[in-house]
C-alpha cells in the first residue's frame, strides 16, 4: 500500500470500531444487524399494536434460533442449507413455532434484497428440504353451554380482583377476544348508548360491540381507569392485565376451559337456540371484511342476541 492507501485503511478501520463493528471483517452488513434494523422500523411505525408482546417475542425467537447460526453472515452467504440446517432440529417437534421462524426471517431476507443487499430469498427453496409435517387440530377447551353460568358465579365468588373477574364478564357476555378486552380504554365506551367501540385484533376496523344490562352495571361499578393507561380493566398497581392472568384464574377455581373457549360456548348456544348463522358469525366478528357491499353491522341485531345470551346465562 502507499502511505496515502495505508492512511485511508487504518481510518475506515477506526471508523468501523466506532461503530461497534470487526474491521477485520469483510465490511458487509450482517443478518443479525440487518434484522434488528427491520424489527426497529417495524415497532417505529407502529406495526404492533401498543402493549403487544409481538416486538419482543420477534427479538427473542431471532436470538434463540437463528442469530447463532446466520446472524454473523452477510444475507448474499446465506444458502438454503443454511435454514434447514437451522430449522431441521426444531420442524417436528416445535413445527408452529419454526414455520414463524422461517417466516421472519424470510421477511428480513426480502427486505436485505429491496436494500440491494442480497439477490435472492433462501427460505421458500429451503422449506421443500425439510418436508411436510403432520399436524393435529388442537381446539380451546370449552365447556358445554349450560354450565357457563356455574363457571361466572364460581369465578365472582372467587376473591379474586374484581377487574380481573369484570374483564372475564365482558368476554363472556360479548364474545370479544381477551386481548380486544383487555386493551379496551375508558373513551371506548358510551354507557348511556350501551356501546364499546374497539380495534378488532384480527383485522384492525372498529368493532361496535353492544352491552347487555348486565354489563353496563359491571362497568359502572368498576374502577376508574387507571392514571397512566386509560385501561377499563387494570391490574391491582395500575398497569396492564395479562391473558394468561384470566386463564390462571379459570385454572385455579377448577374451570377446565379457556377463555376463548367463552366464544365456543357462545357459538353452541347460538346455534342450538335457533339463532341465523350470519348474525351468530357477526357478534363473534367472524368473516367481516367478505363482502365489500355490507356496510351495516347488525348493531341491534347482535345486541338483541346478546341480550337473550345474558339472560339464558342469569347475569
Amino acid at each position: 500500500l502507499t502511505l496515502k492507501e495505508a492512511r485511508q485503511k487504518a481510518a475506515a478501520n477506526t471508523r468501523a470500531v466506532q461503530a461497534g463493528r470487526d474491521p477485520r471483517s469483510s465490511g458487509k452488513r450482517t443478518f443479525e444487524e440487518i434484522a434488528i434494523e427491520y424489527i426497529e422500523l417495524l415497532k417505529a411505525r407502529d406495526w404492533w399494536r401498543e402493549g403487544s408482546r409481538s416486538y419482543q417475542t420477534w427479538m427473542n425467537s431471532l436470538r434463540t434460533y437463528v442469530f447463532p447460526y446466520i446472524g454473523p453472515l452477510p444475507p448474499d452467504q446465506i444458502s438454503s442449507l443454511h435454514i434447514i440446517q437451522l430449522l431441521q432440529p426444531i420442524w417436528t417437534s416445535i413445527n408452529p413455532t419454526a414455520e414463524k421462524i422461517a417466516g421472519r426471517i424470510s421477511e428480513v431476507m426480502d427486505y436485505a434484497i429491496a436494500w440491494e443487499l442480497c439477490e435472492t430469498n433462501p427460505v421458500p427453496r429451503a422449506l421443500p428440504g425439510l418436508g411436510p409435517v403432520h399436524t393435529t387440530t388442537e381446539h380451546h377447551k370449552a365447556l358445554d353451554h349450560w354450565l357457563l353460568e356455574d363457571a361466572i358465579r364460581t369465578v365472582a365468588a372467587s376473591g379474586a380482583h374484581p377487574n380481573a373477574i369484570n374483564a372475564l364478564i365482558l368476554i363472556f357476555l360479548t364474545g370479544v377476544r381477551s386481548g380486544e378486552a383487555l386493551n379496551a380504554t375508558w373513551d371506548q365506551v358510551n354507557l348511556d348508548k350501551g356501546i364499546l367501540a374497539i380495534p378488532a385484533s384480527k383485522d384492525g376496523l372498529i368493532l361496535r360491540v353492544p352491552l347487555c344490562d348486565a354489563l353496563i352495571r359491571v362497568l359502572k361499578g368498576t374502577a376508574p381507569p387507571g392514571s397512566r393507561t386509560g385501561l377499563i380493566f387494570t391490574a391491582p398497581r395500575g398497569g396492564k392485565i395479562y391473558s394468561q392472568t384470566l386463564g390462571n384464574l379459570l385454572e385455579d377455581n377448577g374451570i377446565e376451559m379457556d377463555v376463548h373457549g367463552a366464544r365456543t360456548c357462545f357459538r353452541t348456544w347460538a346455534k342450538k337456540t335457533g339463532i341465523d348463522d350470519d348474525l351468530a358469525e357477526a357478534v363473534l366478528a367472524h368473516g367481516r371484511t367478505d363482502d365489500p357491499y355490507m356496510r351495516y353491522d347488525l348493531l341491534t341485531e347482535r345486541a338483541k342476541v346478546l341480550q337473550q345470551w345474558a339472560d339464558y346465562l342469569n347475569i
